[in-house]
């Protein structure tokens, strides 16, 4: 017997569900092996499907109180800047080498048309104990989350705000 147009569209229906299940299967063992986290006194930097610069709480607070609010008087701008010079040390990049980044990957966070954005997570970290933290949304969505880039912070709670040394 031959088969009719009737019976393929339902032949290949079956094998859609399938199909996408092993899809998602194996984008989710990618995304579990591609997690890595590095850890020193000052940072934690963690990669996955995105990437965190966690300042833990020290060192926050040096870049809150002293750099931004005491030195820079609460302006971004200088503060960035400084941040940036930081940044480029061979300390730091050396970081994110050991998991696969390059500062251009995180240096849009020091521009001063992320001023604003850090700004909101200085006041958000200053006098607590949450720590700063540089989010990098690597599965960039243009229709969706335009902005890859985010300053923000976490709960002291959290695994990586923990007390560390300083970097002033």
């Amino acid at each position: 017997m031959v088969p009719t147009e009737s019976h393929a569209p339902l032949h290949s229906s079956k094998r859609r569900p399938r199909r996408i299940l092993i899809s998602a299967l194996l984008s989710l063992s990618i995304l579990c092996a591609g997690c890595y986290v590095y850890d020193d006194d000052h940072n934690t930097v963690v990669a996955g499907n995105v990437g965190y610069v966690f300042f833990k709480k020290r060192a926050t607070n040096e870049i809150a109180m002293d750099l931004h609010y005491g030195l820079n008087n609460g302006n971004a701008e200088p503060t960035l800047d400084f941040m940036l010079d930081w940044t480029k040390a061979e300390i730091f990049k050396s970081r994110l080498k050991a998991i696969g980044f390059y500062l251009s990957d995180f240096d849009y966070f020091f521009s001063h048309d992320q001023a604003s954005d850090f700004n909101d997570a200085i006041f958000n970290v200053a006098g607590t104990q949450r720590c700063l933290v540089m989010h990098r949304n690597l599965n960039y969505v243009p229709w969706g989350s335009p902005d890859r880039h985010n300053w923000t912070f976490r709960e002291d709670a959290d695994q990586y705000c923990v007390l560390g040394e300083s970097y002033l």
